[in-house]
């Protein structure tokens, strides 16, 4: 078993659907520098899955995106672009279960930018891609990307403003892409919510009743099945944290779910919350039936190590 992770944010932390664990990359340490190799949470230990200096593997980087993309009884984590201090990412690089390989630089592939945000359609069957920062400031872009050919390919439609920390994820129930949240290029926050109607390539905006959560950005959400997190919920979208006064630097704490079941949002306050916080890893562990959150950056201690699980 491994050691212990260092404290980060700007991190990814997904469900890799072919080891049933979750599976952390990159992020910022304590000394402001960008972060490698790829680690394990098996519910009980963290591994060090692949170490990057000895294979194959993506640069260190922060404010990347990566996701689960579902094969059959399968499938493979795509990781996209990226920040190290200095320079952007534009690579594509593609995790099965021998490892790291990068896909060849292709005339579709997405500019370098970093603060993006990417959702598995399991409808299509592609990979989602909206916004980010790029050389020349917000990206106002939707992008597929298919699994099976390793093409992008680009959509110029109508939808949300540019802009970046926000959150994606697909929900089964609405058949749907759905993002939340972010910033433009002026800090101001969003509260928007979009959804991806993949078939048509199209965007339409979801107006969700109050309660409902506020602005933010750096946020993370995740989609989960009704197991162990008592009947109140259902399943639904699960979304934490983020920044919600940009002049102010205050996070939030907040933990909020989408109950489809009510088609409307509820706040639960439990017993022990993680600190308020943004740019934090979060994955639903679908073979423990547990949300799982790891590190970010706060207010007052800056990058955090802590691990929190919610059942």
């Amino acid at each position: 078993m491994g050691r212990g992770l260092d404290a980060r944010y700007g991190h990814t932390f997904i469900y890799d659907g072919n080891s049933q664990t979750s599976l952390l990359f990159g992020g910022v340490g304590y000394d402001e520098s960008q972060l490698g190799n790829l680690w394990e949470w098996n519910g009980s230990s963290w591994y060090k899955k692949i170490d990057c200096g000895s294979s194959v593997c993506p640069s260190r980087r922060a404010l990347h995106a990566m996701t689960f993309c579902r094969q059959g009884e399968s499938g493979v984590s795509v990781l996209f672009g990226g920040y190290t201090w200095g320079l952007d990412y534009n690579s594509t690089w593609i995790l099965n279960s021998a490892g790291w390989y990068e896909l060849a630089a292709q005339l579709e592939s997405p500019q370098r930018r970093f603060g993006h945000a990417m959702a598995f359609d399991e409808v299509t069957g592609k990979l989602v891609l909206f916004g980010g920062e790029g050389d020349k400031g917000l990206l106002p872009e939707t992008r597929e990307f298919d699994v099976n050919t390793g093409l992008w390919t680009k959509y110029e439609v109508p939808g949300p403003m540019p802009r970046k920390f926000h959150s994606m994820v697909f929900d089964p129930n609405r058949q749907k892409v759905m993002l939340f949240g972010g910033e433009d290029a002026a800090h101001n926050l969003f509260s928007d919510v979009w959804a991806w109607e993949g078939q048509l390539k199209t965007w339409s905006r979801f107006r969700e009743k109050e309660p409902s959560p506020s602005s933010r950005s750096g946020q993370s959400a995740v989609y989960y099945w009704n197991s162990g997190l008592g009947r109140l919920f259902h399943d639904g979208i699960f979304l934490f944290g983020g920044l919600v006064d940009f002049g102010n630097a205050y996070q939030s704490g907040e933990s909020w779910f989408w109950v489809e079941q009510k088609k409307r949002w509820l706040a639960k306050r439990p017993d022990f919350d993680p600190q308020a916080r943004e740019l934090f890893g979060l994955s639903y562990d679908e073979s423990r039936n547990t949300i799982v959150l790891y590190g970010g950056l706060t207010r007052v201690a800056g990058e955090m190590s802590d691990l929190w699980e919610f059942r």
